[in-house]
């Protein structure tokens, strides 16, 4: 049997050639894009979203369908080469499987109701580069719940960020440097507050809706009281030092100011 030979055009082996190269660096471009968005294995575990105001840098939004249904997960400190410089508000909010997330040294912010209702969450690491802790950032969580059972208060890099509520008197511990948030926001129980020298900041609705609140001296180190800080706290006489530097809007709103 004589089997006829088809000749093969060279121009036709080079283009298959050249095709196959270009659909294997597709394939690792992909596959590295996926690897960027988080250390816990190729699919996607975060959505992110970079800032327009800081080159290189990106904001954690929330979690893919992949890193909702994770126990553990690590917060990186860079993203497909960018810096992870904030965890933004409610990224995590009510991520029903989460127990143990670690934030890596580099991240600077964790937002308002960020990891909010995370309720099994036990476990997370902040580490000292966080400077700033929003509003409820861990509220609603095994590793509140298990802290406040030790201390009347919760202090991370020295910001208070929560309190164990229904008592009348703090005496907050020398240290702290910064009330954070909406720490004692609608307090309906407490009455006086001792602040160390050591505070310099009051955040944004530290003290806001504390009805009963009626006696706090501000320390003579404090530089900055943030907005509606004090609004409604309409028992309270306060005396603000010369060293406050900047008052947010509505700081004082219904406060006695002492004469």
């Amino acid at each position: 049997m004589n089997i006829k030979k088809k000749k093969i055009d060279k121009k036709y082996v080079v283009a298959v050639v050249v095709l196959g190269i270009v659909l294997l660096v597709l394939g690792i471009m992909i596959i590295t894009r996926a690897a960027g968005c988080g250390k816990n294995g190729n699919v996607p575990v975060f959505t992110y979203l970079e800032l327009e105001e800081q080159e290189d840098a990106v904001t954690i939004t929330g979690l893919t369908e992949k890193g909702r249904s994770d126990e553990t997960i690590v917060v990186p400190s860079s993203i497909d080469g960018k810096k992870v410089v904030s965890i933004s508000r409610e990224a995590f909010r009510d991520a029903e499987n989460l127990k143990s997330v670690t934030i890596e040294e580099g991240v600077e912010q964790i937002g308002e109701n960020a990891f909010f209702n995370c309720k099994k969450l036990e476990s997370l690491t902040i580490p000292a580069s966080v400077s700033y802790i929003g509003t409820n950032a861990i509220k609603n969580t095994k590793w509140e719940s298990d802290w406040l059972l030790k201390s009347d208060y919760i202090i991370v890099n020295g910001i208070l960020t929560e309190v164990k509520v229904g008592k009348s008197s703090y005496e907050i511990p020398d240290g702290v440097k910064t009330i954070g948030s909406g720490v004692f926001y609608n307090n309906k129980t407490v009455v006086s507050v001792k602040m160390p020298q050591s505070v310099e900041l009051v955040g944004d609705y530290a003290f806001a809706g504390c009805v009963l609140l009626e006696e706090i001296k501000l320390p003579a180190n404090l530089k900055e009281i943030g907005y509606s800080a004090f609004n409604g706290c309409e028992l309270l006489e306060i005396e603000v030092p010369s060293t406050v530097q900047k008052v947010g809007i509505d700081a004082f709103l219904g406060v006695k100011e002492k004469k």
